[in-house]
């Protein structure tokens, strides 16, 4: 079986591409590249970093995927795999094009930052420091029998990782639109690869959380197995409504807008700062069963610190993200042929 692609290999694939002649199919002209200089100082002139890894990208789209099933200009058009190559081998590649989207995002996310990855760690703290003056230590909110700060931590990490992806697939396409535009590729991996990235910080973060445990005296029991289950949960959670607002916002970019401000209403009806039994009936719990990420956050407190587990309602939940999910990638695929028209 044929390796995947390595970064390096994308910038050996620049030199071959410009004498292969699969730029001249239609995808435009290629970045040039200084060849000259030493492999860890080679650029691409004028680039930034992430302009780089962009143009990397493309580059080695080009070379790799020498046909294409193009939706909408047929003389882009033949196999949709990789000649040479068997299902799996161009299935890793494919693997690989969307390890190298997540790794982009990640290290873009954090460069020329004094405080690198610190930034992963700082932010729940501070969350959880205001979180438990305000509804710890002044409006006096019960936490299951818990330490507050542990408490709502364990509820703002799920709630984070979720945020965060749902934020970054909901704008990727219309952040990655130069990659669009300039050659056709699976667009479903800009949107999973903003997601995808949130898990780096998640597991990052997580340090903070066993200090926090050993700190309170706090041993997790066996339902410590179920905290990647509640992470994936969160992630698909964000794949399955951004992947919508994503392919909405190509077209209408009130998506990109209002979508701070849908965030933050659904932090208020998600159990982060707050114990689910402080919800009555009647519509207000009506909402809170409409809310997935209720029971990902409930359960992946209980996976962590004991207390009320999500019952039942986490099996609505999953359905409920599941078809969202579905209904989603059904749309993205029907709206995707015109993304590079619109955007």
């Amino acid at each position: 079986m044929t390796p995947p692609l390595t970064h390096a290999h994308y910038r050996e694939l620049l030199t071959a591409a410009k004498t292969s002649g699969y730029a001249a199919r239609g995808f435009g002209a290629l970045p040039q590249l200084n060849m000259a200089a030493p492999p860890s100082q080679r650029a691409l002139g004028g680039a930034d970093g992430y302009q780089q890894d962009e143009l990397l990208l493309s580059a080695g789209i080009q070379v790799l995927y020498q046909h294409f099933e193009h939706p909408i200009y047929p003389q882009f058009s033949s196999v949709t795999l990789v000649r040479g190559l068997s299902v799996v081998d161009a299935l890793a590649n494919i693997g690989f094009l969307l390890f190298f989207l997540v790794w982009r995002e990640v290290r873009v996310r954090y460069k020329q930052t004094a405080l690198g990855i610190g930034w992963v760690l700082l932010q729940p703290l501070i969350a959880m420091i205001i979180f438990s003056a305000i509804f710890g230590q002044f409006a006096k909110l019960p936490s299951d029998g818990l330490p507050y700060p542990l408490f709502v931590l364990a509820g703002l990490l799920p709630w984070q990782l979720f945020a965060g992806a749902l934020t970054r697939t909901g704008g990727s396409l219309v952040r990655d639109s130069s990659l669009l535009t300039k050659i056709y590729f699976p667009r479903l991996l800009i949107p999973l690869s903003a997601a995808l990235a949130g898990l780096v910080d998640f597991v990052l973060s997580l340090v903070l959380l066993v200090i926090m445990l050993v700190y309170y005296g706090v041993r997790p029991g066996w339902q410590l197995v179920a905290i990647p289950i509640f992470a994936l949960l969160a992630v698909l959670a964000a794949i399955a409504f951004g992947v919508w607002l994503a392919a909405l916002n190509v077209r209408y970019r009130d998506v990109q807008i209002a979508l701070p401000f849908l965030v933050q209403i659904w932090f208020f009806v998600s159990p982060v700062a707050y114990s689910a039994s402080l919800v009555s009936g009647g519509i207000s719990r009506l909402v809170y069963g409409l809310n997935p990420m209720a029971s990902v956050i409930q359960g992946f407190r209980w996976s962590l610190v004991g207390g009320p587990g999500p019952g039942l309602q986490l099996l609505g939940a999953t359905s409920l993200i599941i078809a969202v999910l579905i209904a989603g990638l059904i749309y993205f695929r029907a709206a995707e042929k015109t993304f590079a028209d619109v955007i």
